[in-house]
């Protein structure tokens, strides 16, 4: 017997292995224990009988199911996709979401009569040869990040091929909702495919919104006749942290004078919104100027205008940053200043000055000796 398997799908190669064994259930046992210690080895743990159940990354929990208590598992998971799409359904209606209920339940239906007519296969039953089988799901859900924040996506995807004649079918379907303000979106994307040896779907979406958001996604891929469901999903119920905030305040004018040539100026940032714990950078014409959630510099005799600008980080894991600008006008006059235009005024020395008319009683004595 040749069999081939991918990612965590040894119990396939396993299944067909214990095909050979017509003496009953009771032979194939001990080989069934070895499959299973095996499957616990690669982190699986067993749910219950026929159910096998292993936590991945994104929040995908992954799903193998084998015989009848392994199909009534399958119904039961089944029938919560169905919960879950049927509740945004109800609030939001699209065509996309009716059609991915409707295909759920068909599921449904078709696995119940199996169960009743009791046409559950054994996988330990069956019989092959030179059998090359993988199949496999896989299920994303989460929010997005850095530049197409904020939003959410999903997908989905899985396969089944044989070339043995077995029967398999493949399932995936991506969902997201989001909202910004008042106005809320859904979208859906489902891929089905049944009946066939070499089957692939896959379903992949994304939306954005900040005020509330959520996306789930779900992929099976399974054979009857091999009596085996491997199926996976993942859900994102958090919304992703809206980005940060922050503004200037400051002093819009400043006037200086050839009497106070200098004034510092002082701009003042507040950040809010995103992960508190904020991180300030200040630049001026595009030149760092220094850090902290205040800067102060100073100017001279000069008519100027100042334009900081600061940007601020949050410490969330993604980090996320927001900036803002702020303008200020620097004025300098030049009043008349006695000493500069005449230094020997008597305003500046007055030893300088003679008495000459008593309305007048300091002025200048050119070529004069000084006066006390």
């Amino acid at each position: 017997m040749k069999c081939r398997t991918t990612l965590l799908f040894s119990v396939l190669c396993l299944a067909m292995t214990l095909i050979g064994a017509r003496a009953g259930w009771a032979q194939a046992k001990p080989q069934q224990s070895t499959w299973l210690t095996r499957m616990y080895g690669e982190g699986w743990q067993k749910v219950q009988e026929g159910v096998l159940q292993k936590s991945a990354k994104g929040g995908q929990v992954e799903t193998l199911t084998y015989g009848e208590e392994g199909l009534r598992y399958t119904v039961e998971n089944l029938k919560q996709q169905v919960n879950l799409l049927q509740q945004a359904q109800n609030q939001h209606p699209t065509p996309e979401l009716g059609q991915a209920i409707s295909n759920l339940q068909h599921q449904i239906g078709a696995a119940n009569t199996r169960l009743s007519t009791r046409q559950v296969v054994d996988p330990s039953s069956q019989e092959s040869s030179g059998c090359d089988i993988s199949y496999g799901a896989h299920a994303y859900a989460d929010y997005l990040r850095n530049a197409q924040a904020p939003g959410v996506s999903a997908s989905a995807d899985a396969y089944f091929h044989t070339n043995c004649g077995f029967i398999g079918n493949t399932y995936a379907y991506a969902y997201v909702q989001a909202s910004t303000g008042s106005v809320f979106s859904t979208k859906m994307q489902e891929d089905p495919k049944y009946g066939g040896s070499w089957l692939d779907s896959a379903a992949q979406w994304s939306l954005s919104g900040s005020t509330s958001c959520s996306s789930s996604s779900y992929a099976r891929a399974w054979s009857d006749s091999l009596g085996i469901s491997y199926e996976t999903s993942a859900q994102n119920s958090i919304c992703p942290v809206p980005p940060p905030s922050v503004s200037i305040s400051g002093t819009s004018n400043v006037y200086t004078d050839n009497y106070s040539p200098c004034a510092n100026v002082t701009w003042t940032a507040s950040a809010s919104g995103g992960t508190p714990g904020y991180s300030y950078s200040w630049y001026i014409g595009g030149t760092y100027q220094g850090s902290g959630y205040q800067l102060t510099q100073q100017y001279c005799y000069t008519n100027s205008t100042a334009t900081p600008t600061v940007v601020v980080y949050d410490s969330g894991s993604p980090q996320q940053s927001a900036q803002a600008s702020y303008t200020t006008n620097i004025y300098y006059t030049q009043y008349y200043d006695p000493c500069t235009e005449n230094p020997y005024g008597c305003d500046c020395n007055p030893s300088y000055c003679c008495y000459q008319d008593p309305r007048r009683p300091y002025e200048i004595c050119p070529n004069q000796v000084p006066q006390n």
